[in-house]
């Protein structure tokens, strides 16, 4: 096998200790993890204990599939001829399903038939047969298993992953209703649902950080309501909102796992801002107080980028109306101002966000800002208008380092003068979770003429190697209707690495992560092969 696989065994018989080994010999790369259930004083299985060791194992670490028991005894008694044992399977994948709804869970028991009348209420991948399933076929069928998609979520990982680090710490003020926020996001909802669900948690956040609440919920209110106008600005595009929860969650759990929790990285980190000892003290609710608002609102000013756009395609609707008559009365919306007009009426505004970037990348700002209305440069303004005037001196540090990365998020970059870690940390990691989040938004796919074999994309794997190191593992999952041996496939992974190439690759290349003390990986995945990889060092 290719990958590094993690497998959660639960069983009650100490034989399966073998089975266990057994998986781990012969599937290479395999991890497997067991869990058995021990006897309490009155000679039963102790199901709290059971339950709890399952809990912790799952809140530690992430799981590709679950192979289960379903009735278990106390120990060093014999199986009974039927399904007499307490039966655990509900509490069990209930546990599963809270803490890592996409993984997939199989039942390994001998009394299958037992079970049919509950299949209905167990979201479960399979049930296998002890009795009539030899080793080397459960090996195989295994490794299949491993390799098969399933009920697959595609931005489930993030919020698993995110989840699980926040209970493994001492949670600050502000991340208890993120915690909250996550458990109560759903990817099946539409942004304005998730929104509605999550907007008192978007409060209760802005509230801990001293940002501006009204401001700040006014703004996510009209985001929100800019979605819909997006889709006709750029009828290519999918929705914004979902990829901004994405970018703010990806980002939150790389500042703050193999960053501000880890000393020296902190220590650069503040250096590199320049902040005060006093501010020092502070620099989690400074870091994490910029980071809400730039991921939140980095693609604020799309429809100010798009505007002209947005103005043609609704003339082109309204064309189609009985009232529209091209020489006598032809219906139809106008901007006020022409974009020379509109950059002449934010000109102090740009000079001023320009002070606060710096001579270091002023010349692509300058060209991009006059190539168009740059949406990035136009977040970072209206970010600069909203909040900083009635702002302290110590928010206004947060605001000003979130205006720095809006405003570079999206500009041309060339190899030569690559956006610097030591210079904007936080605009290289807007960059960074921008070009990978590529789950749940178009990703450029939908740009390739020739009709290809995808029928999703996948965040598959979020792995912390050591205390600086985290690895991406992206997936292009095929359709279902496409065999193994099927032409398009090979034609699908030509238009993936070339699309790879001329974009991600291209935009991930345009940071310069020098002194940063990060190592950062992604590896891109299609059917089980690496289409390419990129590495920041």
């Amino acid at each position: 096998m290719n990958n590094r696989y993690n497998i959660l065994y639960l069983e009650h018989d100490e034989e399966r200790e073998r089975l266990k080994n057994n998986l781990e010999k012969n599937l290479d790369l395999t991890s497997v993890q067991l869990i058995s259930p021990v006897s309490s004083e009155h000679n039963e299985i102790d199901k709290v204990d059971f339950l709890d060791k399952i809990r912790k194992a799952l809140s530690s670490k992430n799981f590709d599939l679950v192979i289960t028991d379903a009735f278990f005894l106390p120990e060093n008694l014999e199986h009974p001829e039927y399904g007499e044992g307490i039966n655990c399977i509900h509490d069990i994948t209930k546990l599963i399903l809270h803490y890592s709804p996409s993984t997939k869970i199989v039942v390994y028991t001998h009394f299958k038939d037992v079970l049919i009348d509950d299949l209905e209420d167990l979201n479960i991948y399979e049930i296998w047969n002890k009795g009539s399933t030899p080793l080397n076929y459960l090996l195989w069928r295994i490794e299949k298993t491993l390799k098969e998609p399933w009920n697959i979520i595609p931005g489930q990982l993030l919020v698993d992953t995110l989840k699980k680090y926040l209970i493994s710490k001492n949670m600050e003020p502000w991340e208890h209703p993120l915690y909250e926020m996550l458990n109560n996001y759903s990817p099946q909802l539409t942004a304005f649902q998730n929104l509605h669900k999550i907007s008192e948690n978007f409060g209760d956040i802005s509230s801990e950080l001293k940002i501006p609440t009204t401001q700040f919920a006014n703004m996510l209110d009209t985001f929100i309501k800019q979605d819909y106008m997006s889709l006709i600005s750029s009828p290519g595009s999918w929705s914004h909102a979902k990829h901004v929860f994405n970018v703010f969650w990806l980002g939150y759990y790389i500042l703050n796992c193999v960053i501000l929790d880890i000393p020296k990285n902190k220590r650069k980190l503040y250096n590199f801002l320049r902040l005060s000892e006093k501010e020092k003290k502070d620099i989690k609710k400074y870091i994490n107080r910029a980071w809400i608002i730039a991921s939140i609102f980095h693609d604020y000013g799309i429809i100010g980028e798009k505007l002209f756009e947005l103005v043609e395609n609704n003339n082109n609707v309204l064309k189609e109306y009985p009232w529209y008559d091209e020489e006598m009365h032809p219906v139809k919306i106008s901007t006020s101002h022409s974009k020379d007009e509109l950059r002449e009426i934010l000109k102090k505004s740009f000079e001023e966000l320009k002070g606060v970037i710096g001579e270091k990348l002023i010349n692509q700002i300058n060209d991009e800002w006059n190539n168009k209305l740059n949406h990035g440069i136009l977040s970072a303004l209206t970010i600069r208008k909203n909040f900083y005037g009635t702002a302290d001196e110590g928010i206004k540090i947060s605001i000003n380092e979130a205006a720095k990365a809006c405003s570079l998020h999206k500009i041309p970059i060339s190899i030569d003068n690559r956006v610097k870690y030591s210079d904007y940390p936080l605009a290289c990691i807007l960059r960074f979770c921008d070009e990978i989040q590529t789950w749940e938004r178009e990703t450029g796919l939908e740009t390739i003429e020739n009709p290809i074999a995808i029928q999703k994309v996948v965040l598959s794997e979020i792995k912390k190697l050591n205390d600086n190191t985290l690895k991406f593992k992206i997936e292009y999952l095929p359709r279902k209707d496409i065999g193994f041996n099927d032409s398009k496939n090979n034609e699908t992974r030509k238009e993936l690495k070339k699309l790879l190439d001329k974009k991600t690759i291209i935009a991930l290349d345009s940071i310069d992560w020098e002194d940063s003390n990060l190592f950062l990986s992604v590896e891109f995945i299609f059917r089980g092969k690496k289409l390419r990889e990129w590495k920041n060092n």
